[in-house]
């Protein structure tokens, strides 16, 4: 089953001309990543399990984020799910695990590897053998292939893989599992667990945002009084600009008004002298 990639299209031609039967040992960048998004790292396989997967990540500098490579361990399990009813719209295991009951599983292998439920994704969910029900043609018993993904931050890949590869792993899947069913989903089952291939290190990519650091009180306080400082200087300067055009216009009307007065013309004055 090929790995989805997000922001992307694995191409699902048989290998060379895609990514489908890739052989062991092999790697393949049939990839098509959506306008926008630039492809990082291959698809490669090892006896079975995919060691690298690639990630279509933004393109571009201006998208302000950093692209990483991260170590993480990939792992099987072969679960025996059985019971005798389902609840209302859940037609099987497989498509509970595959739907809603994915992260309740999730979190199961999680508790079992000691782990956060964020820290697990289950990448595949393959339906192996299942029996049916008569009448109802419901799935009573069936065994999947679950594929899953740790990458526990502040732990090595050697770390994780041992957790996985100890015998109290498989007890607690199957514990943490059956507990699960019941209090999420309504489902009394009887569930097997067995280690389907070793835990082997997965390496894939991841963008993560430019870490920016925040500012502090004192940088804040600068701030504001640089751009209070700023206002008042503009508001100054407005007000000068403003005082200087009032002047100027001022002092023009006032020598116009001389002008005007000097170039009058004069009039003579006669004294009249009334005789008696």
């Amino acid at each position: 089953q090929l790995p989805s990639v997000d922001n992307g299209v694995v191409v699902s031609a048989a290998y060379p001309d895609g990514c489908a039967l890739l052989p062991s040992g092999q790697s393949c960048d049939k990839i098509t990543c959506l306008p926008g998004f630039e492809l990082r790292g291959v698809l490669s396989c090892l006896r079975g399990v995919f060691t690298q997967l690639p990630a279509c990540l933004p393109s571009g500098n201006e998208t302000n984020v950093q692209v990483e490579s991260i170590q993480a361990v990939v792992s099987q399990v072969e679960l025996e799910m059985t019971t005798t009813e389902f609840p209302d719209g859940i037609p099987s295991f497989g498509d509970l695990l595959r739907g809603s009951g994915k992260k309740t599983m999730e979190c199961s292998l999680a508790a079992a590897a000691a782990v956060e439920c964020s820290a697990v994704t289950i990448t595949g969910v393959d339906t192996r053998v299942d029996r049916r029900l008569g009448e109802g043609r419901r799935l009573a018993a069936e065994r999947l292939i679950v594929t899953f993904r740790v990458t526990a931050a502040g732990e090595d890949a050697e770390a994780i893989g041992a957790k996985i590869l100890d015998p109290g792993f498989l007890t607690k899947v199957v514990q943490e599992s059956t507990e699960a069913l019941r209090a999420e989903h309504g489902i009394d089952a009887q569930v097997g667990a067995t280690l389907r291939s070793a835990p082997s290190t997965q390496t894939i990519y991841v963008a993560i945002p430019s870490a920016q650091e925040p500012a502090t009180e004192g940088e804040d306080m600068g701030a504001i009084f640089a751009a209070a400082v700023a206002v008042l200087v503009c508001l100054l300067c407005c007000g000068v600009a403003v005082f200087c055009r009032l002047w100027l216009c001022c002092k023009r009307n006032t020598k116009v008004s001389d002008d005007w007065v000097s170039d009058a013309p004069v009039v003579p004055q006669h004294n009249l002298a009334i005789g008696n």
